[in-house]
């Protein structure tokens, strides 16, 4: 599903940036599906163009950690309980 709106940035591509400007490119320009938490973390998953992102932020140092970008297929496999 391609979204309108979005930059035509590919996996590749996103991946290749700075953390910084990965988060600045979901943030301006994704759409957040969901938020966990995970022991210290909150985890945000984000439709950005043809695939998603998973933003995971320390809370008790207050940082951005990770930023994994996953395909959209396997997003699907993710169970909740």
């Amino acid at each position: 599903m391609k979204l309108t709106g979005f930059s035509e940035m590919n996996a590749s591509d996103f991946q290749n940036l700075p953390i910084n400007e990965q988060v600045n490119e979901v943030l301006s320009g994704g759409r957040e599906l969901l938020e966990r938490i995970y022991l210290f973390y909150i985890v945000k998953l984000y439709q950005y163009t043809d695939f998603h992102v998973e933003i995971w932020y320390h809370q008790t140092t207050n940082r951005i950690d990770k930023v994994l970008t996953i395909l959209s297929q396997k997003v699907c496999k993710v169970r909740f309980f």
